[in-house]
């Protein structure tokens, strides 16, 4: 750092003013619509981003509470299906002891 500093030593003012206007000008081209236009589209993918996370957490809560759904549905189904068979069997258990 110290030998970064000691090579503007040897210049006058007005080398050292031209370097930074030099420098200046690569920074305009480097940004052409200006640095705060540069931020702003960081700033606006940033917030998409974020969105777009957000967006996929949600979907992934939804398909987890879809597939609940069916496998609570699907277990409602069998219990339902088993206890209409229980019941069936017993129906003709009794018609039989008649």
């Amino acid at each position: 750092m110290q030998e970064e500093r000691r090579k503007y030593d040897n210049m006058t003012d007005s080398q050292k003013i031209d370097l930074l206007l030099e420098n200046q000008e690569r920074l305009c081209d480097a940004f052409p619509y200006g640095p705060e236009h540069h931020r702003r589209e960081h700033t606006e993918a940033e917030e998409a981003r974020l969105e777009n996370a957000k967006l996929i957490k949600d979907l992934k809560h939804s398909i987890l509470k879809t597939c609940v759904l069916v496998v609570l549905s699907s277990l409602a189904g069998l219990l339902l299906i088993g206890a209409n068979t229980q019941v069936s069997i017993f129906l003709r258990g009794i018609h039989v002891i008649q």
